[in-house]
């Protein structure tokens, strides 16, 4: 029969294993927001080389997932070619941003 104390320490080291596996799995972040439907959404991150497009459906709904950390600038084209003021949007691990 093995110690509790002995368990106890399987367990833990177990517990280790279990936690560093779940933050390994988290590369990055996201970030999303509204606009109109029509509308192409530019994110770009010069530190990494990142950059991503979309283009809005109906719903105006964007999200950009699993993106590496850091600061984007975001860039609203609407549909008619006028651009808002580009935005810069921090995105942390394992969180999700809104583009105001």
């Amino acid at each position: 029969m093995a110690k509790p104390v002995h368990r106890f320490a399987v367990a833990l080291f177990a517990l280790g294993l279990f936690i560093s596996s779940a933050f390994a799995q988290q590369s990055g972040g996201g970030l999303w927001g509204r606009a109109k439907a029509g509308d192409a959404i530019h994110i770009e991150n010069p530190e990494t080389g990142t950059k991503q497009d979309q283009t809005l459906t109906e719903d105006g709904r964007y999200r950009f997932e699993r993106i590496p950390v850091g600061i984007y600038t975001v860039t609203i084209t609407h549909a008619d070619g006028t651009q808002d003021p580009p935005k810069k949007v921090r995105v942390q691990l394992g969180t999700n941003t809104y583009v105001k």
